[in-house]
């Protein structure tokens, strides 16, 4: 019986390295220079993009390190049934990232990457109009 319990713990390791890279991954996005030309680009008319609820939201003090916080804490709680599951939790883990990061970006990003928001500087006068028109489509 002892190896099953080495097989569980390993299990659970893996399900732990996992999450150490998918931690890696989330919070190095935040660094990442189209992500902060996006943010610049749309404190110009005071919002900010919340990649958490896929949506736009006011540009207040603290709400990316509000964002962080949550972030981490959802990924926390995932991360801690993940290893209590061992390999069938890293399964799970690997499963639901995937999908999350494949498929379930919802149209108001795409539509906002599409609009090249994050990789030109822009006028308050062109956020707004990109803005205006991603709000009626979606």
């Amino acid at each position: 019986m002892p190896e099953l319990a080495f097989i569980g713990t390993l299990g659970g390791l893996a399900s732990l390295l996992f999450s150490a890279y998918v931690f890696y991954l989330e919070l190095k996005k935040f660094k990442n220079s189209s992500y902060l030309l996006l943010q610049q680009n749309l404190r110009l008319v005071n919002l900010r993009w919340n990649d958490l609820t896929g949506d736009f939201e006011p540009a207040t003090e603290g709400a990316l390190e509000k964002e962080k916080s949550k972030l981490v804490s959802t990924l926390s709680v995932i991360t801690g049934f993940a290893f209590l599951l061992s390999w069938l939790g890293l399964f799970f883990y690997v499963v639901v990232y995937i999908s999350f990061k494949k498929m379930a970006r919802g149209r108001k990003y795409q539509k906002l990457i599409v609009s090249k928001v994050d990789q030109v500087v822009m006028s308050q006068d062109q956020i707004k109009q990109i803005i205006d028109l991603i709000s009626k489509a979606c």
